[in-house]
């Protein structure tokens, strides 16, 4: 127990977990929002359905059959995109994941500090609270890319639907088979921006905790440090003592005037 090198070895460790998982944790909220903005953007690709639904109701003249092949095509596009936008959102997880990871590291090696100091202190509760929120805040954001995924699911199957259906001559069978294919894309892709942009308000709500854990970890670091290697008393200069003598000694007594000489 009050190991000095001990201390000092846990408090680095602290500190190297902390730096880790905060440019991870803040890269994940960056592209978790970039992802929803995309996801947005491509929310005309699923309006083309609702489009050709309307071309079937409406375009007397041409073929339920023609139509339906089109809106398939369609419905193939929109899909290659939900199976791209699918592996984005692995790879973000996999971010929060190893994010996730460093934030348990750090808490057992906090454990192990607090052990070491023979019991907890108001610095190391207050930094046990912060890996708290911010192990609260990476779990929340884990649901969220769960449900994210469930939301792709959702609208691939929708698709796929639509996809892999028997052509047919009844144009009103048609234009409800188009539709509905739209309907449930559009909420599948409107369900998976919320979830994105969820993911990235969890981690921002968690930033000042971030930035201060990764602050005070440093700073026991370094006191932990300076406990270890003290300076020798050879470097230490005292108040009154030869050298501080030696300096007012050879200070000007009247700067203003020596400058002017």
């Amino acid at each position: 127990m009050n190991d000095p090198v001990e201390i000092a070895k846990h408090t680095r460790d602290l500190a190297e977990a902390v730096g880790t998982a905060r440019p991870l944790i803040e890269t994940v909220a960056g592209d978790a929002f970039a992802l929803a903005g995309q996801v947005e953007r491509n929310n005309d690709d699923i309006g083309m359905l609702r489009q050709q639904a309307e071309r079937v109701r409406t375009y007397d003249d041409v073929a339920p059959a023609t139509i339906l092949q089109s809106a398939m095509i369609d419905a193939d596009t929109i899909d290659g995109r939900l199976r791209r936008t699918g592996g984005q959102v692995d790879e973000i997880r996999g971010d929060l994941n190893r994010a996730g990871k460093h934030l348990v590291e750090g808490a057992k090696i906090h454990a192990k500090l607090v052990d070491e100091l023979g019991g907890p202190t108001p610095q190391t509760e207050q930094f046990g609270k912060r890996l708290q929120d911010l192990s609260g805040a990476v779990e929340a954001a884990h649901n969220s890319l769960n449900a994210a995924d469930r939301r792709i699911g959702d609208a691939r199957a929708s698709v796929h639907t639509l996809i892999t259906t028997d052509l047919q001559a009844n144009r009103a069978g048609t234009e409800a088979k188009i539709e509905s294919a739209h309907a449930a894309t559009r909420d599948g892709a409107r369900g998976l921006g919320t979830e994105l942009k969820n993911v990235t308000q969890r981690l921002d709500g968690v930033k000042p905790q971030l930035q201060d854990a990764a602050a005070e970890s440093q700073s026991l670091a370094q006191a932990a440090h300076a406990a270890l290697n003290p300076t020798p008393k050879s470097q230490q200069v005292a108040s009154g003592s030869a050298s501080e003598s030696h300096t007012r000694a050879h200070r000007p007594e009247n700067p203003t005037r020596e400058r002017d000489r």
